[in-house]
């Protein structure tokens, strides 16, 4: 397998990691400036099946369909790559990391993600060429999920539309950019 179908797949495998349980039944309605293509629909068993016209399209669905089942986790992860967590949750407390179930204390939490953040490290990756450039679909693929996941919070009214009582109206539900998305995976 070539280097280029390696790194698709990882990110392809990466992005379902995140996906939960259970899904609730929603569907992503179409794009209002018709740059994606994408048709969702759910199961009786509430699993959502994605048909694309292309990569974009299929982020863009994962996106919304991921926003309206888990936009508490998925915000809370994005605050955490922000280097924000001291400032909405304070610097003292801290999470638990899901991926080694290690206790992360906030403060140092946003020192290391700043020190990433600061040197531009996903900027450089996703600017590289040759042999370990990212591949054009990845980026088409965070584009889509990006505005997918932005479009669920726009139709909802943003944090305040947000049914979860965990993280509803806080103010660390946010929009996020493809940097926020890349930093995340």
């Amino acid at each position: 397998m070539s280097r280029r179908r390696t790194a698709l797949l990882a990110t392809l495998v990466v992005l379902a990691s995140l996906t939960p349980a259970a899904w609730a039944g929603r569907s992503a309605p179409r794009d209002r400036t018709a740059r994606y293509d994408v048709t969702v629909r759910t199961t009786e068993y509430g699993i959502p099946h994605i048909q694309a016209k292309d990569w974009g399209s299929l982020g863009y669905g994962y996106g919304y369909e991921l926003a309206g089942n888990a936009i508490c986790v998925m915000a809370d992860t994005y605050t955490t790559v922000r280097a924000q967590r001291s400032r909405f949750f304070g610097a003292d407390n801290g999470y638990v990391f899901r991926g080694n179930d290690s206790s992360v204390n906030n403060l140092t939490s946003d020192f290391f993600f700043a020190q990433i953040n600061a040197d531009h490290r996903v900027e450089k990756l996703m600017a590289a060429t040759g042999p370990t450039a990212v591949h054009p679909q990845v980026f088409q693929l965070a584009q889509g999920y990006v505005a997918g996941y932005n479009r669920w919070l726009s139709d909802h009214g943003g944090a305040a539309g947000v049914t979860d009582p965990a993280c509803k109206g806080k103010p660390w539900v946010t929009p996020i950019t493809e940097i926020d998305d890349t930093a995340s995976t």
